[in-house]
Order: structure tokens, then sequence, then C-alpha cells
């Protein structure tokens, strides 16, 4: 698929829409009830009994931000259920992705942020928000923490298009 991804054009990428709307309506709905460490678990777990076919993630990311702009945000942002999305899908592709929280002053307020990192790159992230947000809480809590290879995405993964 293009960079300007638009409508499926096939049951392919109809299938991937329907797959990234079931995951993030699944995600809006647990976040409320569910700690975040262990939604985060469930969300990275590996794939039982089968190979893992690596969705296009710039696609899913495409996609999940169409979503996003569509569904009500119920006062929060929708940084927290585009990478707890993210996550779930470059996990399934077995990437070492990470997920980050983490919070900023704003006058007398705190404002929180959501971001997924690949090694130690953002991942399909606009802007870098770890220069202004204080990191919170992490999956998996250091990179060492992977059970699959270390590096960053490129060394680990040649060969293998993140687009």
């Amino acid at each position: 698929m293009s960079a300007a991804v638009g409508r499926p054009r096939n049951w392919g990428e109809l299938r991937l829409l329907v797959r990234v709307l079931g995951v993030l309506a699944l995600v809006r709905l647990l976040l409320p009830c569910v700690r975040l460490k262990r939604l985060v678990r469930w969300l990275g777990m590996p794939r039982a009994g089968g190979a893992v076919h690596p969705a296009p993630l710039q696609t899913v990311a495409w996609y999940t931000d169409a979503l996003l702009q569509r569904m009500p945000a119920r006062g929060r942002g929708h940084c927290l259920p585009r990478s707890l999305t993210l996550f779930f899908f470059a996990a399934r592709a077995g990437l070492p992705v990470r997920l980050h929280c983490g919070v900023r002053r704003t006058g007398h307020a705190l404002e929180g942020h959501a971001w997924p990192t690949l090694g130690p790159d953002l991942f399909l992230e606009q802007g870098d928000p770890r220069a202004e947000y204080a990191v919170t809480f992490s999956y998996p809590e250091s990179s060492a923490d992977f059970s699959g290879p270390e590096g960053s995405a490129h060394q680990a993964f040649p060969g293998r298009s993140l687009t």
C-alpha cells in the first residue's frame, strides 16, 4: 500500500481494517476496568499456535488514526489507545516494541502522553515526546526483557520492512 493510504482496496485491506477496529474497540472497552500493566501484557502475548503474518504497520497506524478521529475521546486524548493498538500489532509481528507513558507539568496540572518505541527509536509517532515528558511507565520495563533479539529493529530484523 502506498504512503497515502485510503479506503481498503481489497479483501485483505478490509480484513486488516476490521482487525484494527476490533483491537481498538477492545482496548477502549478494557482501559477503564483493567490495570494498564495487565492489559499491555495481554496485548503483547505471543500468538498461540501458528506463524505470525505481520500486518503492514504503516497501514495499521493510518487505520488506527482514521478510526480514532471518528471515535469520541471521553474527555481524554487518543494517544494511549493508539499506542496500545500499535503495540499489539508490532508485538504480534515479533518486533521489539515497547510502550511508554509519561507526564509533564502544564501550569498547575499534569498532562499525560503515551508512545511506542521500536528499539531505541520512536515507532510511528509524529514528534518526539521524550524531551517533554518524564517517563512514568514502560513495558517491557527494559529492552533486556524482550524474548526476541535485541538491538534496533533494523539490526534485529534485517530485510523486514516496517512500512
